[in-house]
């Protein structure tokens, strides 16, 4: 399920959510197939616990407070605050093809 304008024209709505929950263990995969270089910023993902179906689309899945993990670049929000500044991969750096995972340990967030 997504919400998305025109990249070329705008920088943010381009939130994209599954439509189920995951389950437990379960391994999703993310795959760029293309990027906007107009742009700097960087792809941002993460989990949530709002219903897509009932979700009001933020510009950004930065501005939700609850329920929500996402890695910006290469920091970790929690809630719409910045809780790790430094971690792993830049996702500023990424490439078309690239793919990542996430991996839904369990269903507390």
């Amino acid at each position: 399920m997504s919400f998305l304008f025109s990249a070329i024209d705008d920088f943010n709505n381009g939130v994209v959510l599954t439509t189920r929950p995951l389950r437990p263990g379960e391994l999703f995969e993310v795959r760029l197939d293309r990027l906007v270089r107009k742009w700097a910023g960087s792809v941002e993902i993460g989990v949530t616990t709002h219903n897509p179906v009932t979700l009001q689309y933020p510009s950004t899945m930065t501005n939700v407070r609850s329920g929500t993990w996402m890695m910006t670049g290469n920091g970790i929000i929690h809630n719409g605050q910045t809780v790790i500044d430094e971690y792993g991969l830049n996702l500023d750096k990424l490439e078309v093809r690239a793919r990542f995972l996430i991996w839904a340990l369990n269903d507390d967030l």
